[in-house]
């Protein structure tokens, strides 16, 4: 869904720039609703993979014991967490202290699905592997350059952008 929702947030800036008038609201809400959708999912996966919030919680370090640090995501701004937390999830008067447009969409994604990627080699190796197993083919089709194949050509890496190597996930799962 994260992948799915800033793909949608992208569309409907991009459509809001060449937008007829009377469509301009239709594509401001299309984006609204892509980054209201993004920023709900990055925030959940974030506190996953940085092993955060409660106790109640799932974290990565359940699945991945040395997987302890608090900071596998990067931050894309000094404020993010609080900023989506008084933006989106709570009616706040601290919402007038924030700017509630100017989200790097794209480099958030891309900081969370390096992490994301960085755990699903180590949940890999695990008897947890089982429940990861349909992830790393949706990020290869969303993302190619996060899985590289195991292929060259004189001596060169080559990525394989259309299809995920069959033996990537079994690679990593020994």
């Amino acid at each position: 869904m994260l992948l799915d929702s800033s793909r949608v947030e992208k569309r409907g800036a991009d459509e809001m720039g060449t937008a007829r008038p009377d469509d301009l609201e239709y594509w401001r809400a299309v984006r609204t609703c892509g980054l209201e959708a993004f920023l709900v999912h990055y925030r959940n996966l974030k506190e996953f993979l940085n092993n955060l919030k409660y106790s109640t919680d799932v974290k990565a370090m359940d699945y991945v014991p040395e997987w302890t640090s608090d900071s596998n995501v990067t931050t894309t701004y000094l404020d993010e967490d609080e900023r989506i937390n008084q933006l989106l999830a709570h009616i706040t008067y601290k919402r007038a202290d924030y700017d509630i447009g100017n989200w790097d969409v794209a480099k958030m994604e891309q900081n969370l699905c390096d992490a994301l990627s960085r755990f699903l080699e180590k949940v890999g190796k695990t008897e947890y592997a089982t429940p990861f197993e349909r992830i790393p083919p949706l990020l290869a089709v969303r993302n190619p350059r996060l899985v590289v194949s195991a292929g060259s050509t004189n001596g060169n890496s080559t990525a394989n952008v259309t299809t995920v190597p069959s033996s990537w996930w079994d690679s990593i799962k020994r």
